[in-house]
């Protein structure tokens, strides 16, 4: 008798634990969303009935892949459990011509035989060590603000100098700048597309407030979402038929914008131009790249009516495509994934981020559950966490506040630290926003590698795809023990069209 441990979820509340018995029915974990999204995460575990974190036999089944995907669970009427995995059946046909491949995405199947600790500890190594890449997955990352509740899209460079200034004086090693300091975006209506300096919010563009961000000793950073239009944007005006809409029907907006055609290769070109250019032309250390709503009315105009069914499979591609060319082009820059807050939190991105934003809830208790899910199989490295400042409550908390106490350093435990300037009164100035009880330490390590006083057992791990594997697959074998993955698994699909 089997236990399926998933993890659903929803905005602001990702990665939820649910343990329930393997039945005779089919148990579907999928998505329909263009992503891997809030609502369930692409890996689940198979245990025995009596499995806890120490003993019991337990599968992990854990896909390599961002998009929309199906994962069916199921025990026959001989008591055989069969799990099934790969892309979102719904909407999905790739036509194939004579002499062509097609390559499914992979997964990462491992196998603990004393239950669920080891098995997670198997994920985090090999994670660690064969999906991660680049020279940010094995240092340490830097403490960082954003600016986004304190000013929204009302900022200019001295109220940005300001919140830098007094976060510099407690130690933080970063300034992030969020949305708003491109194009015409003075709301979420407008701009997207359009990756030039506003020069009216910052006069003489990028580089003065980089300098001066950097004379107090920080890091400057940058948000984009590159994936996703505005139509009242320059790029809309010129290329209408670059975003994914219905002909002849009114499209469906998701937070005031459109989803760009990733499918076509001029637009991954456009958008790693712009992007590349900024990165080319100013000092910029860290770029959080992010995807704030789900796919719908998926039609290209590029492709014919038969090959429509390709097309969610194909923007991911493309999205994989623009990310291989930024991360590998400018590998100093520590790139942070981000969808809405944890929407797209899987192996695939963790190819190209080596940390990913872990949800938009920063509420220091709710935030428990979602890292205790998200520890299953992912490891400390890549969930980014923020630090809220009390007394005011998080945006998106679903609680009521504690009486009394700073609730905070029951949660950062683990992952790259942030902090978050809050909303400034107006009878208060700007440097008010950052307030904290005491000057943090950046250095201090609050997590070891793997949990302590725990046996570390490797039972075997395999990437598998078509009946093919690589790794560890006999029985007391170290995963990363062997030559690493060259690539990261996807990148094959990358450059076919």
């Amino acid at each position: 008798r089997w236990d399926l441990l998933h993890f659903h979820g929803r905005h602001a509340m990702e990665r939820q634990l649910e343990r329930e018995a393997v039945g005779t029915n089919i148990q579907t974990i999928s998505s329909v969303r263009g992503s891997s999204s809030h609502h369930n995460n692409p890996f689940l575990i198979l245990c025995q009935r009596d499995a806890t974190e120490t003993s019991g036999a337990c599968y992990g089944v854990m896909m390599v892949y961002s998009g929309s995907y199906q994962m069916d669970v199921e025990r026959s009427q001989t008591g055989l459990v069969r799990v099934v995995s790969g892309i979102q059946e719904e909407r999905f046909a790739w036509n194939l011509k004579p002499g062509e491949t097609f390559d499914p995405p992979e997964v990462i199947l491992s196998f603990a035989a004393e239950g669920l600790t080891p098995l997670s500890q198997q994920y985090h190594r090999f994670l660690r060590r064969n999906i991660c890449r680049g020279p940010w997955k094995d240092k340490r990352r830097p403490v960082l603000i954003n600016n986004w509740e304190a000013t929204y899209f009302d900022f200019n460079t001295e109220k940005i100098v300001k919140i830098a200034e007094k976060a510099a004086s407690l130690g933080v090693e970063m300034m992030v700048l969020d949305d708003g300091w491109f194009g015409t975006r003075n709301d979420d209506n407008q701009g997207l597309g359009d990756w030039t300096v506003n020069c009216e919010k910052l006069p003489g563009g990028l580089d003065p407030l980089i300098g001066r961000i950097n004379a107090l000793g920080m890091k400057f950073g940058l948000w984009i979402e590159p994936e996703m239009v505005n139509e009242n944007s320059n790029l809309y005006r010129t290329h209408p038929d670059w975003a994914l809409t219905l002909p002849g029907r009114k499209p469906a907006m998701g937070r005031n914008q459109l989803v760009l055609d990733l499918s076509r290769p001029e637009v991954v070109d456009y958008l790693a131009e712009a992007i590349g250019k900024l990165l080319r032309e100013h000092h910029i250390e860290y770029i959080k790249w992010d995807m704030n709503r789900s796919m719908s009315d998926v039609y290209s105009r590029a492709f014919p009516a038969e090959q429509q069914g390709e097309i969610m499979h194909r923007y991911m591609l493309g999205v994989y495509a623009l990310a291989e060319r930024l991360t590998q082009g400018f590998p100093e820059v520590l790139f942070e994934g981000c969808a809405g807050g944890g929407g797209r939190f899987d192996a695939g991105m963790l190819c190209y981020y080596p940390q990913i934003w872990c949800s938009d809830d920063t509420d220091a208790i709710e935030r428990l559950t979602i890292q205790h899910g998200t520890s299953f199989g992912y490891h400390h490295g890549c969930p980014c966490f923020c630090l809220p400042q009390p007394p005011d409550r998080p945006h998106h908390a679903h609680r009521h506040p504690c009486c009394g106490g700073d609730e905070r350093h029951l949660w950062l435990r683990a992952g790259s630290g942030q902090t978050e300037a809050r909303r400034v009164h107006r009878s208060e100035k700007p440097d008010q926003a950052v307030q904290t009880a005491e000057r943090p330490d950046p250095h201090r390590r609050l997590l070891p590698a793997d949990r302590p006083g725990r046996k570390r057992i490797f039972h075997g791990m395999a990437v598998c795809r078509r009946g093919r594997q690589r790794g560890a697959a006999e029985s007391g074998g170290d995963p990363s023990a062997g030559k690493s993955l060259a690539h990261p698994p996807v990148l094959p699909w990358a450059g076919r069209r």
